[in-house]
């Protein structure tokens, strides 16, 4: 079953009145896809000066939901391949790491 599958279920579930752990597996894949495209544009925005999350937020959420899943796991994937190149420098590499994330995102 693919994913357009089981929204779409969903989808139809909801308006029958017949939800039940769909509709809560629906409403956390919305927050948790919210709160990527929200960390997203705070690691856009950071580098990126004259802009602030909420208009690089609005940008992204003006954009077909297919370049919004690309943008959004292009800058977590790039995130997560950078956080594993730093463990190989070990702790000092961790923590130069997060020391530059929260320095983009501040």
């Amino acid at each position: 079953m693919g994913l357009a599958r089981f929204f779409e279920c969903v989808i139809r579930y909801q308006h029958d009145g017949k939800l039940g752990h769909a509709m809560m597996a629906a409403d956390m894949f919305v927050k948790v896809g919210r709160h990527c495209r929200l960390v997203t544009a705070a690691l856009i925005a950071g580098p990126w000066p004259g802009r602030d999350i909420t208009q690089i937020e609005a940008a992204l959420a003006e954009r077909p939901t297919t370049t919004q899943v690309f943008v959004v796991a292009a800058v977590l994937a790039l995130l997560a391949a950078l956080s594993v190149f730093a463990g190989q420098f070990g702790l000092v590499g961790l923590a130069v790491f997060w020391l530059a994330v929260i320095l983009i995102v501040a």
